[in-house]
């Protein structure tokens, strides 16, 4: 089970931030790669199965990612698998960014930075990940 620490706060309060200091629209990006350091998500919300067994396989998604990146790794939320900058509701963002942060905190990685975009239907956002540490003592998969 993925331990949920109180990031809500801290989430919102940057998100807002980065929204209201103007924000820059999303170009469209090349389409997703499966190997290496980049994957494209349209967002880590609202999941239709098993929350847990959802976080738990996006851990490991993550895991893979920042293996491949050497440990890191880049998340682009609200865009489609194609590259399209889709975008997504602030509130739906809101709940991925914190989603995507209680996984790199259950793996011991890092959610260094992201960057805020206008979407065609709502905001689009790169976040910068870094892990060395979850090459320690854990299995990838």
């Amino acid at each position: 089970m993925m331990n949920v620490k109180n990031t809500n706060n801290n989430v919102d309060c940057n998100l807002n931030k980065k929204i209201n200091h103007g924000i820059k629209k999303a170009r469209k990006i090349r389409r997703e790669n499966d190997q290496g350091h980049i994957e494209y998500k349209w967002k880590l919300c609202d999941f239709k199965n098993d929350h847990n067994k959802r976080m738990e396989r996006l851990a490991s998604q993550l895991k893979y990612r920042l293996y491949e990146g050497s440990g890191k790794a880049v998340y682009n939320l609200g865009y489609s698998d194609n590259g399209e900058p889709a975008g997504i509701p602030y509130d739906m963002m809101l709940r991925s960014l914190q989603n995507l942060h209680t996984i790199c905190d259950n793996i011991r990685a890092i959610l260094k930075t992201y960057r805020v975009f206008q979407g065609l239907n709502g905001y689009c956002a790169n976040v910068f990940i870094e892990g060395t540490s979850v090459f320690d003592n854990d299995t990838l998969f």
